[in-house]
């Protein structure tokens, strides 16, 4: 019996829709190539990624260019050659890159079996080597302790400056009033 030609299986539309939706709801996403890792390899990386956050799951290179097609995203073709696994961080852009390095330097071979082949930061493509990038972004806590650590320096520098004026005037105002004290014992 042959399959009708023409409308895709509603499994094959959903997955589409899901890889879609996912990639609607992250801060960023990581396209990894997964060629020679084994087994233990692959569930030890799946559960560090859930610790961090992140969703991590292999895609069909058909189904994920449907995806971004759908979406708008173009240039995202060349990267989907080969084994591909989608590593999505829903809030932190940093998330993904950071787990999957760590577990790259933590891995006891010498070949990247598990490495970054594209990222999407938004729905802006990045290459490999931006994408890697992301590893080295802050994390949101840690920005914002950063930002409050140079917003505080310059008050600090004020409150240490307003402190030093009203010490001096201090002193000045005792030496005042000692010599004060002197004259009128004179």
């Amino acid at each position: 019996m042959a399959v009708a030609r023409g409308e895709p299986r509603v499994e094959k539309v959903e997955i589409v829709d899901e890889i879609e939706a996912r990639l609607n709801e992250a801060s960023s996403a990581l396209l990894v190539e997964m060629d020679g890792i084994t087994v233990a390899e692959v569930s030890d990386l799946r559960n560090q990624f859930r610790d961090a956050g992140v969703s991590f799951r292999v895609y069909k290179n058909t189904f994920i260019t449907l995806a971004v097609q759908r979406m708008g995203i173009e240039g995202l073709d060349e990267y989907l050659k080969g084994p591909t696994a989608i590593a999505v961080s829903p809030d932190e852009p940093s998330s993904a890159a950071k787990v999957l390095r760590a577990f790259t330097k933590a891995s006891e071979s010498e070949d990247d079996k598990a490495r970054i082949k594209a990222g999407l930061l938004g729905t802006q493509v990045l290459n490999e080597v931006d994408a890697a990038a992301l590893a080295d972004l802050p994390t949101y806590d840690e920005a914002v302790a950063q930002l409050a650590g140079v917003l505080q320096a310059p008050i600090t520098a004020l409150a240490g400056t307003l402190n030093a004026l009203i010490s001096g005037l201090a002193i000045a105002l005792g030496r005042v009033a000692e010599q004060q004290g002197e004259a009128a014992a004179e």
